[in-house]
């Protein structure tokens, strides 16, 4: 009785989502308090067991607080590609609803220029300010951020702080770190390939995720 339930609540809620928010569902996900339950009743109804969660709670205004009883993480596939969709690169514009809400943190955007340091400079030395690895990896931080488009990146950009800005090694003249005007960054992206070459040895896994980095970053800009 209870499999049939969830059967139903799967079918029928798959159907509303799409009536109501214009994109089908993919999977569906639930959590089991292992010091309480098995999951049994998922289990027996084909879910899928991915693991248990890192213990943490939702707290309100203090944010996400530890807590001592991780939970199971179950999931059951609505198609049988959703695997395969949701493990892409980039998410397929029709599952793409609202505005991501990402913010990036001080070791992550010192970490990203790095990410592009070995990638070949196509621009001319006469006149060049702005570090290619430094465009790339604002270009990466604002588009991870939910901008979209020469113009959104720039704004972006323009918003950084000082210390945003020494994190992504901007340009600095006269004691103050300056950020790639718009024209600058659609510039150097359209100039830049994705399949990059480094300009010295590098490791073969890392290189793949320049690659995949500069895709997506290519993939989301205006033709």
């Amino acid at each position: 009785m209870r499999q049939l339930l969830f059967y139903r609540c799967a079918r029928e809620g798959s159907t509303d989502w799409m009536r109501h928010l214009h994109h089908p569902l993919l999977l569906l996900e639930t959590f089991v308090d292992p010091q309480h339950f098995h999951g049994t009743i998922y289990r027996a109804a084909n879910w899928i067991i991915l693991g248990s969660t890192k213990g943490f709670r939702l707290a309100s205004a203090q944010g996400y607080q530890p807590n001592a009883s991780p939970k199971l993480v179950f999931v059951y596939a609505l198609q049988r590609n959703a695997q395969r969709l949701l493990s892409q690169s980039y998410l397929n514009p029709v599952y793409q609803c609202g505005i991501p809400k990402l913010m990036l943190t001080a070791s992550q955007m010192n970490a990203l220029p790095t990410l592009f340091k070995s990638i070949q400079d196509p621009r001319r030395t006469q006149g060049r300010r702005h570090r290619l690895e430094t465009i790339l990896a604002i270009a990466t931080g604002a588009i991870l951020c939910g901008r979209v488009g020469y113009k959104g990146i720039a704004k972006w950009a323009q918003s950084l702080g000082q210390d945003a800005r020494a994190r992504f090694q901007c340009y600095y003249k006269q004691e103050r770190y300056h950020a790639p005007s718009e024209y600058i960054i659609r510039d150097t992206l359209i100039k830049v390939e994705p399949d990059i070459s480094p300009s010295k040895p590098i490791n073969p896994g890392y290189l793949k995720i320049c690659s995949s980095t500069l895709n997506i970053v290519r993939h989301l800009m205006p033709r």
